[in-house]
C-alpha cells in the first residue's frame, strides 16, 4: 500500500458507515462496529483510500483511533467525509430531499475535528435534534465556505438529486454538477448515464460536448462492517469496487474528477487491463560525473521526459536504449565514464544488457518521421509495424518483372545473333538447269528424310523428363532421411508407391527411347539406300536426284530464316509492348497503405532503339533493326552490326530503367485518396506516428520529441487521445516539450531533467503531487496555462449565463 514513485491504480470506498448512523436514522445499521475489524476488511479486500460517511454525524472517536492506530503511508488513508440530507425547495413549494457525501481535504484529528465542529454548531444553531437534520445547499456553502471538499450526491436511487430536482428544475442540478468538484453516485445502468451525460452536454459549450468528463463512481454504502464488502446492511450482495488511479492521497480524487475518462475504473475495466509482458520496470545510472546518481522506477503505461535545453531528457533515452539488445544506436553522446543496469519484468535481477524481442519495441529519434519522407524509405515504417514479410513479397514482385524485362531482352539479343547469323545473310539461287533436271520426266527414288524425322524424334522431351524424374528421386531420399522429418507406416506406404511409380514410368520412357531411335536408324538406312540406288541411275536421273536434293536444302533455308526473323519481330514487339511501370500497395493500418511505384519516367522503345544510329522513332523497334540487318546504318558508338556490340549497347541502354525497377518509390496512401506526396510534412508526421502508436503487436515505444514536427492541433486532440487509447496496453517512453502531452495526455509518470553547472540529475514526479504541477508549469511554456485550461474544464461563465 505504500504509495509507488508513478500514478497507478488505487481501490476505494468513500462511503462506509458505523454504528453512529443509528443516532441519526433509527436502525440504520446492523451489528457493531469496530476500528481494527474494520482495518481488517480493507487489507483483505486491498482498499488504499477510504471515508466514514455517517448520516448528518460525524464518528470522531473513530477517526481518531484510526488515526492514532495506522500509518496512512503504508495503511489505507482515510480521509474526513460525512453523508448530509439536503433539503431542496422546489419553485412549487414542495420540499424534497437528496443524500450526498462530502469528502474533504483532510486526513488527520485536528481536521476531521474542525469539519465535526462546524458541522455540530450549525445543527445545534437550527435547533435540530439529531433524527431531524437537514441542511440546504446554500447552508453547506456557508458552513465550509474556504474549504476544500468533493460533492458527490446520489443520482440513481429514491434519495437522488436528480428525483429531488424533478423534471422542471434539473437544469439547476445540472449546473450544480458541472461547476463544482462533483462526481455521481449510485448510477450502475449504462444507459442511465448515458441520458444523464447526454442532458449535461446540452449545458455545456460544444467543445466541451461529448468528453466523457462527468465522473461516475459507486462505493459500498456498507452498514455492517462484519460483512464487508457487502452493500449496505448485506443483504443486496457485495460491492463491485471502483479505482482511481494517482497517489493515495486527496489530490488524486481532484484529477479523477477533472478526467473520470483516465483516471477512475470499475473492477471489471480494471481487470481488463492487459499488463504489459515485456515492460522494463527499473532503470539506474551511476559512475558518472556528468550525471548524479538516480534510479527511475517506470510506469507500465506513459513515461514522459521532460527538461529545459541541454537538461539531458534525450540523453536519457539514449543511455536506456543502449540497456536494450535489439536496438540499434548511434554513438550521439560522449560520455567518458558512466554505468547503467536495467530491469524489465521478465529479469530476475537488474542486468547491464537485457533482452528484449526486436518484434515488441520500436523506437523513434529524434527528427526521424520526416526523414523517412524525404529519403523515401517508408520500408522502415513497414518493418516497425511488422509488415517486413510483406513488404518483402512486394520487392520480389518488383524483381520478377525486371527479370521478365531481363528475359526477353536477352531473348532479343539472341534472336538478332540467329538473324545475323552468316548463312541466314548469303543471296541463294536455284540455276534454271537444275530446275530443268529437278522438272525432268526421269524416274529417281525419294523419300521425305527431315519430315519423317521430325515426326517421330521426341529425344529432347524423353531427355527432359528423365531429368525431372532423377531430380524427384534426389528430392525424395533427401526429404525421408531429413532429420527434422518422421513417417508412419501409411506415410511410407504413400514413398514407397511414389517410389515405384517413377520406376515404372522411368522404365516406360527408357523403353519410348529404344524405339524412337530404332525407327530413326532405320529411315536413316532407308535414306542410305535410296540415295545408292539414284546413284545407279543413268546421268540425267542422278541431274533430277541433286537438283531435288539442293531444293530441298533451299526451302528449309528459307524455312529457318523465316522462322528466325518471326522470332525476331515477335520479340521486338513484346519488349515495345512491356510496359515497367509497377505499382504495388500494402496494407499498413486501417485504410492507410504503403504504396511501392515504378513510373514510366523513360519509354522503353525510345531508349531501346537510341542503340541503333541514325534510329526512327516513327517505326517500330523490329523495323529499326530490319535497317541495321540490312547494313543501312550501324550499333551506336560501335560502327558495325555485330551481335555482341548490340547486346552491350541495348544493355547499356536499358540498364537505368532496370535499376529504377528494383528500387521503387514509396509513399502512403490515405483514405481519401490523396498520398503523402501531396501532403505536408506535418500531416505525413502525423499519419506515421498513429500508424506506429495503433500496432497490436508492439509493447514499448520509444519516442524521442515527436512534437518537432506535428502541429499543435494533431498534439492537443489526435495523439493525447491516442496516447490515452493505448498506455494501457503498451509501455510507452516519450521526451517533450509540449505541456498538452504530459496534462492532457495523463502521463503516469513524469521524469523532469535538470542541467545545473553541466551536472545533470532527473528528478520522478506524479501529476497529482502539487510538486510536480509547480516544476511543469515552470519547465515548460504554456504549462501554467494547460494546467488551469484541464482544472476548469468549461466556460464557467457560458454556463451560468445559459
Amino acid at each position: 500500500m505504500i504509495n509507488k514513485p508513478y500514478s497507478d491504480w488505487h481501490k476505494i470506498d468513500l462511503h462506509i458507515h458505523t454504528d453512529k448512523s443509528k443516532e441519526t436514522k433509527s436502525g440504520d445499521y446492523s451489528g457493531l462496529f469496530s476500528v481494527d475489524v474494520l482495518y481488517s476488511k480493507l487489507i483483505d479486500n486491498k482498499v488504499d483510500v477510504f471515508s466514514l460517511t455517517d448520516h448528518n454525524i460525524i464518528n470522531v472517536e473513530a477517526y481518531e483511533e484510526y488515526y492514532s492506530k495506522y500509518n496512512s503511508e503504508t495503511d489505507p488513508l482515510l480521509l474526513v467525509g460525512v453523508e448530509l440530507d439536503i433539503e431542496k425547495l422546489r419553485e412549487t413549494g414542495e420540499t424534497t430531499n437528496y443524500h450526498s457525501l462530502l469528502i474533504f481535504k483532510y486526513s488527520d484529528v485536528e481536521g476531521v475535528r474542525k469539519i465535526n465542529k462546524a458541522l455540530e454548531e450549525k445543527y445545534a444553531g437550527k435547533g435540530l435534534c439529531a433524527l431531524e437534520r437537514k441542511l440546504t445547499f446554500d447552508e453547506i456553502s456557508d458552513i465550509f465556505f474556504g474549504e476544500d471538499f468533493f460533492f458527490i450526491p446520489h443520482a440513481g436511487n429514491t434519495q437522488s438529486i436528480v428525483a429531488a430536482h424533478g423534471r422542471n428544475e434539473i437544469e439547476d442540478a445540472q449546473k450544480m454538477v458541472i461547476l463544482m468538484q462533483s462526481a455521481l453516485e449510485k448510477v450502475s445502468k449504462e444507459e442511465t448515464r448515458q441520458i444523464y451525460s447526454a442532458g449535461f452536454d446540452r449545458k455545456k459549450p460544444t467543445q466541451h460536448r461529448a468528453k466523457k468528463d462527468i465522473a461516475y463512481i459507486n462505493f459500498s454504502d456498507n452498514h455492517n462492517i462484519n460483512n464487508y464488502p457487502c452493500k449496505n446492511k448485506g443483504n443486496s450482495g457485495n460491492h463491485d469496487f471502483y479505482y482511481v488511479k494517482g497517489s493515495k492521497n486527496y489530490e488524486t480524487l481532484r484529477l479523477a474528477f477533472i478526467d473520470p475518462e483516465s483516471r477512475i475504473m470499475s473492477s471489471q475495466q480494471h481487470e481488463s487491463i492487459r499488463l504489459n509482458g515485456s515492460r522494463i520496470e527499473r532503470f539506474r545510472i551511476d559512475n558518472c560525473e556528468l550525471i548524479d546518481e538516480v534510479e527511475i522506477e517506470f510506469s507500465p503505461s506513459l513515461n514522459v521526459i521532460i527538461g529545459g535545453r541541454s537538461s539531458g531528457k534525450s540523453l536519457l533515452l539514449w543511455l536506456l536504449c543502449k540497456s536494450i539488445d535489439s536496438l540499434e544506436v548511434d554513438a550521439a553522446y560522449d560520455l567518458p565514464h558512466y554505468r547503467t543496469i536495467i530491469k524489465t519484468i521478465n529479469d530476475g535481477g537488474f542486468k547491464d544488457i537485457t533482452s528484449i524481442n526486436k518484434e515488441d519495441i520500436i523506437r523513434i529519434s529524434q527528427g526521424e518521421i520526416v526523414r523517412y519522407f524525404e529519403r523515401k524509405v517508408l520500408k522502415e515504417l513497414a518493418f516497425k509495424v511488422g509488415k517486413k514479410e510483406e513488404y518483402q513479397s512486394v520487392l520480389d514482385e518488383f524483381k520478377h518483372h525486371n527479370n521478365r524485362l531481363n528475359e526477353i531482352q536477352n531473348n532479343l539479343v539472341a534472336a538478332y545473333s540467329n538473324a545475323y547469323d552468316e548463312t541466314l545473310n548469303k543471296t541463294h539461287v536455284l540455276h534454271a538447269k537444275t530446275i530443268e533436271s529437278i522438272l525432268g520426266r526421269q524416274v529417281t527414288f525419294n523419300l521425305n528424310y527431315q519430315e519423317l524425322i521430325s515426326a517421330i524424334d521426341v529425344s529432347e522431351k524423353i531427355n527432359q523428363i528423365q531429368g525431372i524424374i532423377e531430380t524427384l528421386k534426389t528430392n525424395i531420399s533427401q526429404f525421408e532421411n531429413h532429420t527434422l522429418i518422421t513417417l508412419n507406416d501409411e506415410q511410407n506406404k504413400i514413398k514407397d508407391d511414389f517410389k515405384e511409380l517413377l520406376e515404372w514410368k522411368n522404365s516406360e520412357i527408357t523403353e519410348l527411347k529404344k524405339i524412337t531411335n530404332s525407327k530413326i536408324k532405320f529411315i536413316e538406312s532407308v535414306n542410305l539406300l535410296i540415295d545408292k540406288a539414284n546413284e545407279k541411275l543413268n546421268i540425267k536421273s542422278i541431274a533430277k536426284h541433286i537438283g531435288k536434293q539442293e531444293l530441298n536444302k533451299l526451302k528449309e533455308t528459307v524455312k529457318s530464316k523465316f522462322e528466325r526473323y518471326a522470332q525476331l519481330k515477335s520479340l521486338s514487339d513484346e519488349i515495345e509492348n512491356f510496359d515497367y511501370a509497377l505499382c504495388k500497395e500494402l496494407e499498413l493500418y486501417e485504410d492507410i497503405k504503403l504504396v511501392l511505384e515504378v513510373s514510366e519516367d523513360a519509354a522503353l522503345k525510345e531508349e531501346l532503339i537510341d542503340s541503333i544510329l541514325n534510329s526512327y522513332s516513327e517505326i517500330s523497334i523490329y523495323q529499326n533493326i530490319l535497317r541495321l540487318l540490312n547494313r543501312e546504318t550501324t550499333v551506336k558508338s560501335y560502327q558495325n552490326i555485330k551481335p555482341d556490340s548490340f547486346g552491350k549497347k541495348v544493355e547499356s541502354q536499358l540498364n537505368r530503367i532496370k535499376k529504377l525497377m528494383l528500387s521503387p518509390n514509396d509513399f502512403l496512401k490515405y483514405p481519401d485518396n490523396e498520398t503523402s506526396k501531396e501532403k505536408s510534412p506535418g500531416f505525413n508526421s502525423e499519419k506515421y506516428l498513429e500508424i506506429i502508436l495503433k500496432q497490436a503487436s508492439t509493447k514499448i515505444i520509444i519516442i524521442d520529441q515527436p512534437e518537432d514536427n506535428l502541429g499543435n492541433r494533431f498534439i492537443s486532440n489526435d495523439l493525447v487521445n491516442l496516447l490515452r487509447q493505448i498506455k494501457h496496453e503498451k509501455q510507452i517512453f516519450l521526451v517533450t516539450h509540449n505541456p498538452s502531452i504530459v496534462v492532457y495526455g495523463d502521463a503516469e509518470t513524469i521524469i523532469l531533467a535538470q542541467n545545473s553547472n553541466n551536472k545533470i540529475c532527473y528528478k520522478q514526479f506524479k501529476l497529482e503531487d502539487k510538486t510536480a504541477q509547480k516544476e511543469i508549469c515552470d519547465t515548460l511554456d504554456g504549462g501554467e496555462y494547460i494546467f488551469k485550461k484541464r482544472s476548469d474544464k468549461y466556460g464557467i461563465k457560458s454556463i451560468l449565463t445559459q
